[in-house]
Parts: C-alpha cells; structure tokens; sequence
C-alpha cells in the first residue's frame, strides 16, 4: 500500500490535512518551520489578515505574522506557500490556513506529486509532528486514509 491515491489524480479538490497544536507558539514554531524550509508566499495578491482592533485587512508580511492570529489579534488568515524543500526534492504549492491552535494544509492533487514529493510532504508532516502537532486527515479522507497516513507517519490511528 502506498499513498499515491491520496495525491497523484487531480480530482478537482484541495484535500486537507490538520495539525493540532496544544498551544498558539507551537503553531508559530510549526508556520515558521515552513519557511525555514524555503516557503516562499505565492498567493494571488500576497494574501491579506484582517485585524481586529482596527477592523481592516493588513498585507501578508511573512511567518511572523501567526503570531496575530495565536494572540487574538487577527483571524484566521490562508495563504499559498511554494518552494518548500524536503528531501532535496521541492513540494508542489501549498495552501496553509493558520488558525490559533492549528494549521490546516491543503494541497492541489495531480501529476506534480511523485513517489519523492509525497515522501518529502510525509517527512514535513513528521516535521510537525516533531514540533508538536498531530495530523489528522480523517475529515476529508475518512477512517481508512487516517489509518493509512498513520501507518507511514508512524503514530497510532
């Protein structure tokens, strides 16, 4: 069994894996990991937060910005982040909602995604297991595609 299914037809959708984290500075850590990885923003327009206390969107600035949605101070914000290396190989784009106690990726199914760039997206999942989180991609792939995520992400179902 391998997880090709899960990636390689592009079936028209944008599938979502969510990682949890137990507190707002780990989804900090974990959405700057992804720049530390190259994450470069390629999202229409640079992507937007809105601010609370002044009601109006701000531009995008980069990882650091998180921080306002962890600390109450802006909603939850998506943006589009390409050239993430792993495993000397580069994932194709991905589209990252940051939430207060969550990141949820999702990523456009197709040809772009080989045996090497769905290993590499494993590995950046193990990443932020490592930090903290835990992957769940039950909502949109039921039971079975969690047990089959776990399986090659090494954690219980």
């Amino acid at each position: 069994m391998d997880l090709s299914r899960y990636f390689e037809k592009d079936d028209g959708s944008l599938p979502e894996v969510e990682i949890e984290f137990e507190r707002g500075e780990l989804v900090e850590q974990a959405f700057n990991y992804l720049f530390e990885l190259g994450a470069v923003n390629v999202t229409v327009n640079g992507g937007y937060l809105w601010l609370r206390k002044e009601m109006r969107e701000f531009p995008f600035n980069g990882p650091q910005d998180a921080a306002l949605v962890t600390h109450d101070l802006a909603d939850s914000f998506h943006v589009v982040l390409g050239s993430i290396r792993c495993n000397d190989r580069i994932v194709p784009p991905l589209g990252v909602l940051v939430e207060p106690h969550s990141l949820v990726i999702d990523y456009r199914m197709g040809s772009d995604w080989d045996r090497a760039t769905t290993g590499g997206f494993i590995n950046l999942l193990k990443s932020l297991i490592n930090v903290g989180g835990r992957v769940s991609v039950e909502k949109w792939w039921g039971p079975g595609g969690q047990e089959d995520f776990c399986r090659y992400l090494g954690t219980g179902a």
